[in-house]
């Protein structure tokens, strides 16, 4: 029996998501609000940037359902290129760590289980969720859409790592 590219896909989803939270766990609270400079990303804003990112590409518009994370929410870890605020260190400014998570582990798995239910056939469709020309013409197919996302997942649990070793 032959794997199809539907399940290599949600296989890479369930690694990403899997060792994303791990690194997400291992992040010390006192590391959680680190940056390199002022302005820059925190290990926080990394793990709502990633909530925001699969509730809203994977759920929201690859799959047209509703994920677990507000769009407002998702709102505060769009960077300011995409209209999102400046990056604070204030976790007050922020969901909690825990929530976050969760919310993380939560789309995932729900992208997971949609992909589930796909086959190759839909791979080159459009997305079938509503969202901006130019998110569209970044976003061009299923298929684009779920490398980006298995990419962008792997670069910021790099950061992750990288933030919850740096500083004092």
């Amino acid at each position: 029996m032959s794997t199809t590219k539907i399940e290599v896909y949600a296989t890479l989803l369930k690694v990403a998501k899997t060792e994303t939270l791990k690194r997400m766990v291992a992040v010390p609270e006192e590391k959680r609000l680190v940056q390199f400079e002022s302005g820059k990303a925190t290990p926080l804003w990394y793990v709502g940037h990633l909530a925001g990112s699969a509730t809203t590409i994977l759920v929201n518009w690859l799959l047209n359902e509703q994920g677990t994370m507000a769009p407002e929410q998702a709102g505060l870890f769009m960077g300011t290129e995409f209209g999102g605020p400046p990056i604070t260190t204030n976790a007050a400014d922020y969901p909690p760590w825990d929530d976050l998570v969760r919310m993380y582990e939560a789309a995932m798995i729900q992208a997971i289980e949609g992909l589930n239910k796909m086959d190759d056939n839909m791979l080159p469709n459009p997305l079938p969720g509503e969202m901006s020309d130019d998110f569209r013409s970044f976003f061009t197919s299923i298929e684009t859409t779920l490398r980006i996302i298995v990419s962008h997942d792997a670069e910021h649990r790099g950061q992750l790592g990288m933030l919850s070793k740096y500083g004092k």
